[in-house]
């Protein structure tokens, strides 16, 4: 029950509409006999004695706080509030009065009281504007003279229809005085809307005039005619636009969810209304989708109506007519198939959330339909009967695109029939006109029925043909490319991988595989490993093999073989093959070829060998293949493969001394070859070790050969010079045998060292960097194998030095790293000689001269004896050959010299002195001057080494007068003497 002895009944902060219910109803409590006015008391038994008077003093108290407004008098708010207090103190009493008052005559008299007093109450009609404006202004909070009048406005107008209604006054009269109020509170409501109209806002800017709604409704429910309601609401807005008619009606009707009663009151009989008035708001050039939005709960949520269609095809003859028009779209817009099924899902599931006027009015279409299925055969027929395949076919791209929006929505109504259209629509598409936006549409349309669990095998083949269509011809595969993105989100939202899937990927694929762009490829083959990996989860291989087999791994071995294989690709057929154990076979081979780039073969390995033995069985060959394919991939990158190199020491092929040493190596390849140097002994010994070895090496050359070319890395290319090195030094007696024509170490020297092109004089090593960096391990690698009398090994040392020593800079040779040891220094030292010294020598002038400046810089920087003594007995005496015969006889005479005045001369004086003799014994007879000449020379440096020479001198010139047959040859006899002169003896 309410107080009685309140000072007003509309407020604000009373948002429970339960309080204006129970005061209509009379459901309050009298609390006080006596009523006070100004300065006068009443009794509220006898207030019907002093009507006349209580009436014109609240005439009056309502003009002084009416005229605060009208006249924007200064008046403080608490004159204000009093005077709203006296107002509602009077009417409450008369009120209560009228219960105890069954004679018509004293009803009749506060009947003509109330009359002239509502005289008094000006309409909002009669307001300027600018006073309107005030009641929503930001300024006016509760405490202002504005909020009390409007407030004792409605207080007002609630007594008089409620004594009137209790006075038995006539229904014209009441209804009259309705319809005013509910002209005033749309007055309020329209200029509301032009100060801030919003679609979320409510028309009712105050919660007092909601209930004020909320008691005429229930007025005209209970005393008048709810129709009269709808009839009166209609013609106050017969001449309002229809955002502001929708904007109130909407709020106006909503109010019928208060249950006020039992039974909820009644709605507007039909939508002519609405009807008419948005024919009217189609014909003007605004946007349309405020006027959806608000025509939205209305038809939705708040009144379900049949004759709701009428309205709907009133928006479909809209739209039609204009699908070639959008704001959204433009001509040769794009949209890819995600955020063409999110759009879809967002008409379906949050229409609301579309902020297109088509798509909303294809939520609102949707949802009507869901909640009326009746009447898809109405709407189909109009839709459809403007929808032929004729006029679709003249229909642009964002018109053709609204149209698959539509049906693929509708496809929630009636799927199969909705369907057919779609697949009629993609059945007469040319298709040298289809845009990937076109693709990306049906591909989102396979998406809805791969959601909802349904077969898909029926509706693939348009967009097969068009795939076909596109992989003719390389200016269309964006369109491809496009699918693919689309065939990744089908497959995503596939619970179920049996649906005919599979019939999307049909021979096109080969084509575009084998042709596309290298970045395109790349893509494709994530999204088929993706496929691939959801397939065998769900354990539906069976369905998708012969697909994979045929399109898909065919052309991966073609593309395999190519210089710029991905190496997914390896991943892929490896996926493949441990899925299909008939292709396994073959491709082990094929992937592991030496002309397949190593990052493939590896990819295709770890994928194999991570379920090996588990679900995939080996041969011996096939194990064999693994290891040396895992060497090959070791040794041609600097990455640390943990991956590959667990799983290939678990093959059963590898010796358990290396299984148990391979533990977490930093670098794989160095370390194998480490375990195969320190187990050396037991590898020789041991037959099948021995040829599991040269296995491993074995053919390694043949890859080398293809892609050491290629390689642009120069870190990867010393890696490779670097392992290979390492491996003849340190397992070198494994690798070779001098038996044998060919063996992985002749192999590997021809293919790393000695090509043919190179080896003829065509070209110039491609990798001169890499090999100064490793010569001297190859060089000591070929001594270290130690076999004595090998023509091989020999040879192989020989051109080396020949080969290669022109190719780089005295400072820069690498045959300096091999002087610091007795062993390599005397090999290198007679080979030096050999080729560039002794006569008769091929070489040219320059690498002589080249030869000289290293043996120079050698001997000059050289402190041990035993090294200097190699020198002597390996390359003096073709110092001096240099000296008889060459243009550079200086530089070698200066490197004599420096060898007979250096402080380890005499250390180094018998094999001086026995290089002389050789000397002498050689080219004393048909030298004989250059010969003398630098005997001359030396006899000034080393006169007592000399002096000893003298006599072998003149034996030998005697043996040469006995041979020539004659007594005294002058020419050798004046050299002599002069040398004895210069000995002075």
């Amino acid at each position: 029950m309410l107080n009685i002895y309140e000072k007003k009944i509309f407020c604000c902060d009373t948002e429970n509409p339960e309080y204006y219910i129970n005061f209509y109803n009379g459901q309050f409590v009298e609390n006080e006999d006596v009523l006070y006015l100004g300065n006068r008391k009443f009794h509220k038994k006898f207030l019907i004695e002093e009507i006349s008077f209580i009436s014109r003093y609240l005439k009056k108290r309502w003009i002084f706080v009416q005229n605060s407004v009208l006249l924007d008098n200064n008046l403080s708010f608490k004159e204000v509030v009093e005077a709203r207090c006296d107002i509602n103190k009077g009417f409450n009493s008369i009120l209560c009065c009228l219960k105890g008052i069954h004679l018509s005559e004293e009803r009749n008299l506060i009947s003509e009281c109330i009359n002239s007093l509502g005289v008094s109450v000006l309409s909002l009609q009669s307001f300027e504007d600018k006073i309107l404006m005030k009641f929503f202004s930001s300024r006016q909070t509760l405490n202002c003279p504005i909020y009390e009048y409007f407030h004792t406005y409605l207080d007002i107008q609630f007594y008089i229809v409620l004594i009137r209604l209790k006075c038995d006054t006539s229904r014209c009269i009441i209804e009259d005085n309705i319809l005013k109020v509910m002209t005033d509170l749309i007055i309020l409501s329209r200029k509301y809307f032009i100060k801030q109209f919003k679609i979320s806002n409510s028309s009712f800017f105050c919660q007092c005039i909601k209930h004020s709604w909320l008691i005429l409704k229930l007025i005209f429910k209970e005393h008048l005619s709810m129709d009269i309601f709808w009839k009166n609401f209609e013609c106050i807005l017969r001449n309002d636009d229809a955002l502001f008619s929708f904007w109130i009606m909407r709020d106006i009707i909503s109010i019928q969810e208060v249950k006020e009663t039992s039974e909820r009151p009644k709605l507007p009989t039909d939508s002519k209304f609405i009807k008419e008035k948005l024919k009217t708001a189609l014909s003007e050039p605004s946007d349309k989708l405020n006027h959806l939005r608000l025509m939205y709960p209305l038809m939705c949520d708040i009144w379900l109506s049949e004759n709701w269609v009428e309205v709907l095809l009133l928006l479909w003859d809209h739209f039609s007519k204009r699908l070639n028009n959008s704001i959204k779209y433009q001509s040769g817009f794009h949209i890819n198939c995600v955020e063409f099924t999110e759009l879809i899902d967002t008409i379906i599931f949050s229409p609301l959330d579309c902020d297109e006027e088509f798509e909303f009015f294809i939520g609102i279409l949707l949802n009507y339909l869901k909640k009326q299925p009746n009447h898809w055969g109405k709407i189909k027929c109009r839709i459809f009967s403007q929808l032929s395949p004729f006029k679709i076919a003249l229909l642009e791209d964002v018109g053709l695109c609204r149209v698959l929006e539509l049906f693929i929505c509708l496809m929630e109504v009636n799927c199969d029939e909705l369907s057919k259209k779609i697949i009629s629509i993609y059945a007469n598409i040319n298709d040298n006109v289809v845009t990937s936006t076109n693709v990306n549409i049906y591909v989102s349309f396979i998406i809805r029925y791969t959601r909802e669990n349904k077969n898909i095998e029926k509706i693939t083949p348009p967009l097969v043909r068009i795939l076909h269509h596109a992989s003719e011809n390389q200016n269309n595969f964006p369109i491809i490319k496009e699918f693919f993105d689309g065939f990744l989100w089908i497959v995503k939202q596939s619970s179920n991988m049996q649906l005919h899937q599979w019939t999307l990927l049909d021979t096109w694929l080969m084509k575009y595989l084998a042709t596309c762009y290298l970045p395109d490829l790349e893509a494709a083959i994530a999204i088929l490993l993706f496929v691939i990996g959801k397939i065998s989860a769900e354990d539906s291989w069976s369905h998708w093999n012969n697909v994979f087999k045929e399109n898909v791994y065919i052309v991966l071995k073609q593309i395999g073989n190519t210089s710029s294989c991905p190496a997914k690709i390896g991943e892929l057929v490896g996926e493949i093959s441990c899925l299909s154990p008939d292709v396994l076979s073959d491709a082990f081979t094929s992937f592991n070829a030496d002309t397949i780039a190593y990052q493939v073969t590896e990819k295709f390995l770890c994928t194999i060998l991570k379920n090996y033995p588990t679900n995939v069985c080996l041969t011996q060959l096939q194990e064999r293949i693994a290891v040396q394919s895992w060497i090959r991939i070791c040794l041609f990158s600097t990455k640390n493969y943990e991956e590959i190199t667990s799983n290939v020491m678990r093959l059963d092929n590898i010796p358990t001394c290396i299984k148990n040493s391979m533990n977490s190596p930093t670098d794989p390849l160095v370390t194998f070859i480490d375990i195969l140097g320190t187990n050396k002994g037991l590898f020789i010994s041991t037959p099948v070790l021995s040829r599991f070895c040269e296995m491993c090496f074995d053919n390694l050359d043949r890859s080398l050969t293809i892609h050491l070319p290629q390689i642009k890395n120069e870190l990867v290319i010393l890696r490779i010079y670097t392992c290979m090195a390492l491996a003849l030094i340190q397992c070198g007696s494994l690798l070779y045998d001098r038996y044998k024509t060919s063996s992985p170490v002749t192999k590997l020297i021809s293919c790393l060292l000695f090509p043919t092109e190179f080896v003829m004089g065509k070209i110039s090593h491609p990798f001169l960097d890499a090999i100064r960096k490793t010569w001297h391990l190859y060089f000591e690698g070929l001594l270290k194998l130690g076999v004595d009398n090998d023509n091989y090994i020999h040879r192989t040392l020989r051109d080396l030095i020949s080969k290669y020593l022109p190719h780089y800079s005295v400072a820069d040779s690498p045959i300096h790293l091999c002087l610091n040891r007795e062993n390599t220094a005397k090999v290198i030292l007679e080979k030096i000689c050999s080729i560039y010294f002794k006569h008769p020598t091929r070489e040219i002038e320059l690498n002589v001269t080249k030869a000289l400046k290293i043996l120079d810089e050698y001997v000059k920087s050289s402190t041990a004896i035993s090294l200097l003594k190699i020198v002597v007995n390996q390359t003096l005496f073709g110092l001096c050959e240099v000296y008889i015969f060459h243009n550079q006889r200086n530089l070698a005479l200066s490197i004599i010299v420096y060898i007979v005045t250096c402080p380890f001369y005499d250390h180094l004086k018998e094999e001086i002195l026995k290089s002389l003799l050789l000397l002498t014994e050689k080219h004393l007879a048909f030298n004989t001057k250059h010969y003398f000449n630098l005997i001359g020379i030396l006899a000034k440096t080393i006169p007592s080494e000399i002096m000893i020479l003298k006599e072998s001198i003149v034996e030998k010139i005697k043996n040469i007068e006995r041979i020539r047959g004659i007594g005294f040859d002058d020419n050798l006899r004046s050299h002599l003497a002069s040398l004895s002169a210069e000995l002075h003896c």
